[in-house]
């Protein structure tokens, strides 16, 4: 299958056009901070290009038809500051190297298909403040090293088959 794409909403990625000029794109001095594409009807997988957006601090996405697993390119955006891919029809684990988008804040996954244990790269997160898992297929239990995350302040795992208490 192919990545999203809606000719009339956005270009191919990195074709020479500019992404400033796309709707819901968010770009100071032409480089894209924020990508804010909820409820577009958007279908095909997450195109790991978005992770040459190297200034990018926010991606919303929520409530499409993106399936597919997060690319791990997403992770790795050194400036992201909130991921919310909810309410799509994602696959797979989340990312190992998760702990790598060190200023997160804001992951939200929950909605989706997405499934096994949860990395202990997410442990490495300090600075998240809300976690939102819920209603997806994670399994295991919640690591010890959740008392790393001292910010987070909202924390959501029901709807999946996690055992045991939160430390």
């Amino acid at each position: 299958s192919e990545a999203w794409d809606d000719d009339e909403l956005f270009p191919s990625w990195f074709s020479g056009e500019d992404e400033c000029t796309w709707y819901n794109v968010s770009c100071f001095e032409g480089r894209v901070l924020a990508l804010q594409m909820n409820e577009y009807s958007l279908k095909g997988f997450i195109p790991p290009e978005i992770g040459r957006l190297e200034s990018l601090a926010l991606i919303q996405l929520q409530q499409n038809g993106l399936h597919g697993t997060i690319p791990q390119e997403l992770v790795e955006l050194q400036f992201l500051m909130a991921l919310d891919l909810s309410w799509n029809n994602l696959t797979g684990i989340i990312p190992e190297n998760i702990g790598h988008a060190n200023v997160l804040e804001i992951l939200s996954l929950q909605g989706n298909e997405l499934n096994g244990t949860l990395p202990n790269g997410l442990f490495e997160l300090t600075n998240l403040k809300y976690l939102f898992l819920g209603d997806n297929g994670f399994s295991g239990s919640i690591s010890d090293d959740i008392d790393q995350l001292a910010n987070l302040r909202q924390l959501t795992v029901s709807e999946n088959s996690i055992a045991g208490t939160i430390p």
